[in-house]
């Protein structure tokens, strides 16, 4: 049963992982988009320079979250990977739902 347990655990955390790489990549084209936008402004006197640069260090920050969002993954898809066997995970992606999910599922002995 415990197998069971970590097993669906470390799916779950899988799941968790995905959806925060996907709503940080959705982010990042956000602010790199905003950021051309203030560039665009300040190229065109209406914005301070320092508009620009603080917009490319938004834009930093979130890149480096993304980078480690994506490790995070990656470390959680080798622990489910290796729960099943596999020394390297051979599986794009989980599919799941958070409705019918729980962090810690019931399990009936």
């Amino acid at each position: 049963m415990e197998i069971i347990a970590r097993t669906a655990s470390a799916f779950v955390d899988v799941l968790e992982n995905q959806s925060q790489v996907s709503v940080l990549e959705d982010t990042l084209h956000l602010v790199r988009t905003a950021m051309e936008s203030v560039i665009k402004r300040v190229d065109a006197g209406k914005a301070p320079p320092m508009e620009a640069i603080r917009s490319k260090v938004a834009l930093s920050h979130r890149s480096i979250e993304l980078e480690q969002a994506r490790r995070n993954l990656a470390a959680a898809r080798m622990r489910l990977g290796l729960l099943w066997g596999e020394a390297e995970p051979r599986f794009g992606q989980v599919l799941g739902s958070w409705n019918r999910l729980s962090k810690y599922p019931d399990l009936i002995c």
